[in-house]
């Protein structure tokens, strides 16, 4: 009786313990400190597909020239979040840069200016095409631009915000132990903290979740490569066939590629071979290659994020935020913890329980 008396006097009492420190944790921390709540993330640094990612916030699929679903709404916050979050973390790792995007025929210009006049992409888009202003870019169509867009370096963005949540002791450097996580008398229980609720948000790491439904996830493969090339002299990100994205010092990142059931954090050739030749397709210049990544990015059947709980919300899930996390994370976030707070239900699109 008296251990159990002991245990608790040590325990740290806690509103949430978050698991996983990608851009879906990141949100959710952030958020929890804008409305008071207590809590700690768990998270080894281990790159996951958040610290690779190409960090283009951009409301658009350039490839059909359509805004992605509730574009404004994700837009507007994940645009305030940002750049108040920089005012907070150091080093800086925000950047205002166009997007431009290279037409590549008369028809891909007389698409580029419907969709620019369109109800749903004439706030994002320019309906101006630009002529291309790059002697080592091939561009003879022109670029459309899409306006107000935002450009994240990621490594910097989670460096800063592990820094930030340390210096508050509430970051654990540790990977969580599933089997060690206790129901007591209503409340939760993980070695010395109790907390009401536990919010998992490991991306592909899910997989090994045994409170989640692991079919729900399908891991993507996304490989980029970086290279040097002098004589590009790009100032805004450049979306042909890839992205390539400006990094300073006459360095790019150049991507990402997607495969399915190859589940090896190891790049490919086939990735490889795929990019060069979209570098044949857009340059006039010479560049070198001169680093290669791979990320595993959790993606959903119906291409919507996965929110929310199963039987108990003391146990919820943030997940499957795919190829557009960064945009969707930070209004993700408030729609989550909207739900747990009892103010609005969670968008039937993002439920989780779409697929019970």
């Amino acid at each position: 009786m008296l251990e159990r008396v002991f245990l608790f006097l040590r325990m740290q009492q806690l509103d949430y313990i978050i698991v996983g420190l990608g851009i879906g944790g990141l949100a959710l921390a952030r958020r929890l400190e804008e409305r008071g709540h207590s809590f700690v993330v768990f998270d080894t640094q281990e790159d996951g597909a958040t610290a690779v990612a190409g960090g283009t916030i951009n409301p658009v699929v350039l490839k059909r020239f359509k805004a992605v679903w509730k574009a404004s709404e994700f837009f507007e916050s994940a645009q305030h979040f940002y750049r108040d979050l920089q005012k907070d973390l150091s080093p800086e790792f925000l950047d205002e840069i166009p997007v431009r995007r290279i037409l590549q025929s008369a028809e891909e210009q007389n698409d580029w200016l419907v969709a620019s006049d369109s109800e749903q992409c004439k706030t994002f888009l320019r309906s101006q095409i630009a002529v291309n202003p790059y002697e080592a870019i091939k561009a003879p169509f022109g670029l459309g631009t899409v306006r107000n867009t935002l450009q994240l370096k990621t490594p910097l963005l989670l460096e800063g915000f592990r820094s930030y949540l340390q210096h508050q002791q509430r970051w654990v450097n540790e990977s969580f132990a599933y089997d060690q996580l206790q129901r007591v008398e209503g409340v939760l229980q993980y070695k010395q903290w109790q907390a009401k609720r536990v919010i998992f948000c490991e991306g592909v790491g899910a997989l090994r979740n045994p409170y989640f439904l692991p079919k729900n996830i399908l891991p993507k493969k996304g490989e980029y490569i970086t290279i040097r090339a002098p004589k590009l002299e790009l100032d805004a990100v450049l979306k042909g066939p890839f992205f390539i994205i400006p990094l300073g010092k006459d360095t790019y990142r150049v991507g990402a590629t997607f495969i399915h059931k190859d589940l090896s954090p190891t790049p490919t050739s086939g990735s490889l071979e795929t990019l060069e030749k979209a570098l044949i397709k857009m340059l006039h210049c010479n560049y070198e290659i001169i680093g290669r990544s791979v990320g595993m990015r959790p993606t959903v059947a119906d291409r919507k994020p996965l929110l929310g709980w199963f039987e108990t919300d003391q146990l919820c899930f943030m997940n499957g935020l795919g190829t557009r996390g960064l945009f969707m994370a930070p209004l993700l976030a408030t729609w989550l913890l909207d739900a747990l707070e009892g103010a609005q239900p969670l968008p039937t699109e993002v439920d989780l329980k779409r697929f019970l």
